[in-house]
């Protein structure tokens, strides 16, 4: 999947990088469910890797976007 290869190089990049906080934004447009589709990997290779998953509040770290 497109979607979960992108992540993946996305993450061991953040994380050489030594990023505490790391902010995963995804969109749901209905046109496209490659998103959707990876999800579930996502979400099992985070948990894989003892990251904690949160929602986004008010309180969360201020993050900022990074090319």
């Amino acid at each position: 999947n497109k979607i979960y290869n992108i992540f993946l190089k996305t993450l061991k990049k953040n994380e050489s990088d030594n990023y505490y906080y790391q902010t995963i934004l995804m969109h749901d447009d209905p046109n496209k469910n490659g998103t959707i589709k990876a999800l579930p990997q996502i979400i099992e290779k985070l948990i894989s890797l003892e990251y904690n998953i949160e929602p986004l509040t008010s309180n969360s770290h201020i993050t900022k976007h990074i090319k």
